[in-house]
């Protein structure tokens, strides 16, 4: 017996079905496209494809991906337009009902907001969600800890602009499933702050992307004075980037802090282009962002509320260290200190500190870009595969 696996768009890259298809344990992947399922080839769709998954193990929901392809083209006139997250959701959930009545032995493992409908129906089988994103509720709790007001409009967070729906649904899906896998424990606490007893949910941490091989000029110590700092994410509240402006200035004269969002908040952004030092990238393509991690020597990643974090990945497999906040999945890497420096989200002076302390311990032995990239490769997206069977291994039907 097998798994049905649903979730929109490429999330995670596929690596849990591809886990799965690695035992001969998947039976479908419901998605809304996927590359070899369609007569439509799209160029920036390429992408949507795993060589380990076969397109004939795939299901995909045509009106998932119509309902997407309108609002990509009408965003464009109108910036503001909400992301149809409720007609997405209810759309591939309806697709994975439809694929498990197909054989109705297959276990489940449905990734958050679309497993509702088939938990309701499915019996005597394993219904595994997957966590992705923090509780709504740990968010709404976080936002409020840290001060941050909430907003409405193109700015506003998904789970506070749409909360009441997303709470409804997310309080549905954790009583429907026997077991709960997330990324962080982050997500793990806000699930056992809302009554998930702890031993019904797993935390299984991203992996790595394969670190490059590299070129001795860009191994070891990277810069002479000061340091160079990335962050990679939207311009948002919620990805801290507010607090990472307000704790530059003590970081000192030297250093440099590379901003790169695809959108930023134009008050976020007018406060960046007012800190010297600070340089912001509006879109960059992937080999040109590689570049600017293979000369970083340090990600900082100050999220207020986050599932994870996958750019924390991808710079430790570029060579760069990381700051990130206790509301990531950093911790959950358990990195040496001195390359996974932990401070606490919304914590002005602390996110300071630990960006000068990587100042002044550039050229210390053991924080170089190789020790990055190895620590990268012992977590890599195959060690997440791994853990994924394993805890899927443990997860058994409920009464």
């Amino acid at each position: 017996m097998g798994f049905i696996v649903g979730f929109n768009r490429d999330r995670d890259s596929y690596m849990v079905p591809l886990a799965l298809a690695e035992s001969g344990q998947l039976d479908k992947l419901v998605t809304d496209y996927y590359r070899g399922c369609h007569s439509l080839d799209a160029a920036r769709l390429r992408h949507r494809h795993s060589d380990g998954i076969s397109s004939r193990m795939v299901r995909t929901s045509s009106r998932a991906l119509a309902a997407q392809a309108v609002w990509e083209v009408g965003r464009r006139v109108f910036p503001g337009l909400p992301f149809p997250s409720s007609l997405v959701d209810r759309s591939i959930g309806a697709e994975v009902r439809r694929a498990w009545r197909a054989s109705q032995t297959s276990d489940l493992v449905i990734y958050s907001g679309y497993a509702s409908a088939v938990f309701k129906e499915a019996r005597d089988v394993r219904k595994v969600l997957f966590q992705f994103h923090p509780p709504p509720s740990l968010v709404r709790r976080e936002l409020t800890r840290i001060g941050v007001k909430e907003l409405s409009g193109r700015w506003a967070e998904p789970e506070v602009a749409d909360f009441e729906r997303k709470q409804s649904l997310y309080t549905e899906e954790i009583g429907l499933a026997d077991h709960i896998l997330c990324a962080s424990s982050f997500t793990k606490r806000g699930l056992v702050e809302d009554g998930v007893p702890a031993e019904k949910v797993t935390v299984v941490p991203y992996g790595c992307p394969r670190p490059p091989e590299m070129s001795l000029q860009t191994d070891g110590t990277r810069a002479v004075k000061g340091a160079q700092f990335l962050f990679v994410g939207q311009g948002v509240e919620r990805k801290g980037l507010r607090i990472l402006l307000e704790a530059w200035p003590s970081v000192g004269l030297g250093s440099t802090l590379d901003l790169v969002c695809s959108r930023i908040d134009p008050v976020l952004g007018e406060l960046a282009a007012r800190c010297p030092g600070v340089r912001l990238h509006s879109s960059l393509s992937r080999d040109s962002l590689n570049r600017l991690f293979d000369s970083s020597d340090c990600l900082v990643l100050p999220s207020l509320v986050e599932g994870f974090g996958l750019v924390i990945g991808e710079a430790l497999s570029r060579g760069c260290r990381v700051i990130a906040t206790e509301n990531t999945g950093l911790s959950d890497l358990a990195l040496p200190p001195e390359l996974g420096i932990v401070v606490r989200a919304g914590d002005v002076s602390g996110l300071g500190r630990a960006m000068s302390d990587v100042v002044n311990t550039q050229g210390v032995a053991g924080v170089d870009a190789a020790t990055c990239r190895r620590h990268a490769g012992d977590r890599s997206w195959a060690w997440f595969r791994d853990g994924i069977r394993s805890a899927l291994a443990g997860a058994v039907p409920g009464e």
